[in-house]
């Protein structure tokens, strides 16, 4: 799958949300992730990198890129370049304490 969207695109990387969205935390029924993009890399043994990119609903994101094989110099440079670009990320508000309501 990778090898061929390396090879249409003439590709040297491919950029994919590092996970699913953020989420706030259910206490009542528990966590719901749904899914992530890690997979495609180790299954394909293609490198990958992932580093910040902002917040989503004031929740912190992050994105992966997938390299080709044997390229590891060349992702690190470019996911150093994606942060570098995007400038410093806002800080998360983390709530000091969570107000139940009975």
């Amino acid at each position: 799958m990778l090898d061929a969207a390396f090879a249409e695109g003439d590709l040297d990387a491919i950029r994919v949300p590092a996970g699913c969205a953020p989420w706030r935390i259910d206490w009542v029924d528990g966590d719901h992730r749904l899914g992530s993009s890690a997979y495609l890399a180790a299954i394909s043994g293609y490198p990958s990198i992932t580093v910040p990119a902002g917040l989503l609903h004031g929740l912190p994101a992050a994105v992966s890129f997938i390299g080709r094989p044997r390229c590891e110099a060349g992702l690190v440079r470019l996911a150093h370049a994606f942060e570098q670009a995007g400038g410093p990320l806002p800080r998360p508000a983390f709530a000091c304490s969570l107000q139940l309501h009975t």
